[in-house]
């Protein structure tokens, strides 16, 4: 059972990369992110907090299966 959490987690680490990666090469093009015409980028970042998070959940959830014992 070690070695598929091991695997899971490692997993999950990889995985929450390769979405950050394709959100910073713009392969998600998400609907509510539209270009205002402003030169702030408040609204294209807020726009792309939920996909953010996720992937560092993601990344957390993958670092907390390496990283539990299962003795306790």
């Amino acid at each position: 059972m070690k070695a598929l959490r091991v695997i899971a987690g490692w997993a999950c680490i990889l995985l929450s990369f390769a979405l950050v990666v394709l959100l910073g090469f713009g392969a998600f093009e998400l609907p509510f992110i539209a270009p205002t015409g402003s030169t702030s980028m408040v609204p294209t970042l807020m726009g792309l907090l939920p996909s953010t998070t996720f992937s560092i959940a993601l990344f957390a959830v993958g670092v907390w299966l390496l990283l539990k014992d299962p003795r306790r």
